[in-house]
């Protein structure tokens, strides 16, 4: 039994779309309830799949849950995601729920033995009623993923142990640019999330290349970065230290394959035009214009103060806002994304990074429903 909010990966062949679409549109009533994080999609168009998504959903999943058909084992791709999602399952990283969706035998298949979840022995798409069908299936993730009320003895270690939340901080200071306060910066994001619910890692003079090992080593809720932003993107370092430019689009979709992160924060001139078409993730903080680095370094302090005390990220942007305005200094920091416009408003609740408000203070169109 899990009670924490999960990740659950939807994995099936492009003939099955409609059946997966339409599971995920039942799904949506747990990720508003909080029951699991999100719910990806990892979709095999024409039997092809890119090997990065595929390992990042994996490594990333709680319930992985393939849709059978005939088409789905005739794809090498399938199967090949499949047999990696085996062997998480056999090391105990995951569960597995296999739905039949159309009729398949799996003797001689890398799921013989195992027993695919079904309505009344028949496939899904044969169900009289398939959206009755799919609220069986809903309705069985929810009592996995949630203690039942009346268990006598629920686990303590389990229930009473509150869910880490894992911090990314990437700094970026090539030498060729102007030089910012970075080592200050990452001392009090240190102090002010030391915090056993807390887990932060930190990359210092930061290349590409290391930001993508750290997104394929853990699922973070929240991704910082610190440093310069130009025409060329977000200004990361190479090997000798000198500036390598990242396009700002390609590193929002590096982040967006990764269901876990919800919470972006961009302390860097001018990062807002780069933010500004990013729906994909709850929020994103970024800077309109220039930015002093004292100010920065303001906001970050504030921010991540207040996340400490379990205040929620839109009252926590309000103030790290003010707190860095302070003197006249320059800084104009702007709140984004899809939980944005509610956030402010949500001020006075208490509840950890990343994890959903209570129920009275958000709405479905929050977290994407």
């Amino acid at each position: 039994m899990l009670n924490h909010p999960q990740i659950l990966t939807l994995v099936h062949a492009d003939a099955d779309v409609k059946l997966s679409d339409r599971l995920h549109l039942h799904l949506r009533s747990l990720e508003r309830a909080g029951v699991i994080r999100a719910c990806a999609l990892s979709r095999v168009t024409r039997g092809v799949i890119s090997k990065f998504a595929d390992h990042c959903l994996l490594t990333q999943t709680t319930l992985f849950v393939p849709i059978l058909s005939p088409e789905f084992f005739a794809s090498p791709s399938c199967v090949e995601q499949l047999e990696a999602g085996l062997e998480r399952v056999r090391a105990g990283r995951m569960l597995l729920m296999p739905i039949s969706g159309r009729a398949v035998d799996l003797e001689g298949t890398a799921l013989a033995g195992y027993a695919a979840v079904n309505h009344a022995g028949r496939p899904l798409a044969a169900a009289p009623d398939l959206d009755a069908a799919l609220r069986v299936i809903v309705g069985d993730i929810r009592r996995g993923f949630k203690p039942q009320p009346r268990d006598p003895a629920p686990e303590p270690i389990i229930a009473d142990q509150p869910l880490k939340r894992r911090v990314l901080c990437l700094f970026a200071g090539p030498v060729e640019e102007v030089a910012l306060s970075l080592g200050r910066e990452r001392e009090i994001i240190e102090r002010h999330l030391s915090a056993p619910e807390f887990h932060v890692d930190f990359c210092s003079a930061t290349t590409v290349d290391r930001v993508h090992e750290a997104l394929l080593s853990a699922p973070y809720d929240l991704v910082h970065f610190s440093g310069h932003h130009s025409s060329a993107g977000l200004i990361f370092e190479d090997r000798c230290g000198r500036p390598d430019g990242f396009d700002g689009q390609l590193f929002l979709k590096m982040l967006s394959r990764r269901p876990s992160i919800r919470t972006l924060v961009l302390n860097a001139c001018d990062s807002l035009a780069l933010a500004s078409g990013c729906d994909t993730l709850d929020y994103v903080i970024a800077m309109d214009g220039p930015v002093e680095d004292e100010a920065a370094v303001e906001f970050s302090s504030g921010f991540y103060r207040a996340l400490s005390c379990g205040c929620p990220v839109g009252a926590a942007f309000a103030d790290a806002r003010d707190l860095a305005k302070r003197g006249g200094r320059r800084i104009r920091p702007h709140l984004l994304g899809r939980c944005a416009s509610r956030s402010t408003r949500t001020r006075g609740a208490r509840f950890p990074l990343g994890a959903p408000p209570p129920a009275s203070s958000w709405s479905s169109a929050c977290f994407g429903a």
